[in-house]
């Protein structure tokens, strides 16, 4: 796990963010719209992930946090501009009517 941080460290901060916002909104029955409930998952596997790379992997450096803040704005508008619906098309996430 620590290696493919190391090595792939930003996909997978990626992968982290969107699969997680997704689940939040998939599996947490909160009264809130989806792209708000997509928006709080995200931040907190977000937040989790980078936790595990100061404490744990211990490979996380200060000038990282611009990649990290540019990364989360990238991977959640896209979420947002067209992946959602493409994740409703392949049958990933309901539509929200």
């Amino acid at each position: 796990m620590i290696n493919i941080i190391e090595e792939y460290g930003i996909y997978v901060f990626a992968i982290v963010i969107l699969f997680g916002g997704i689940w939040g909104t998939n599996y947490f029955p909160l009264n809130w719209k989806e792209k708000y409930k997509f928006a709080a998952f995200a931040s907190l596997f977000a937040l989790i992930f980078i936790l595990l790379e100061v404490f744990v992997s211990k490979t996380f450096v200060v000038k990282d946090v611009i990649k990290y803040l540019v990364t989360y704005t990238v991977v959640t508008s896209c979420y947002e501009l067209f992946m959602k619906a493409f994740f409703i098309k392949i049958g990933l996430l309901k539509s929200d009517e």
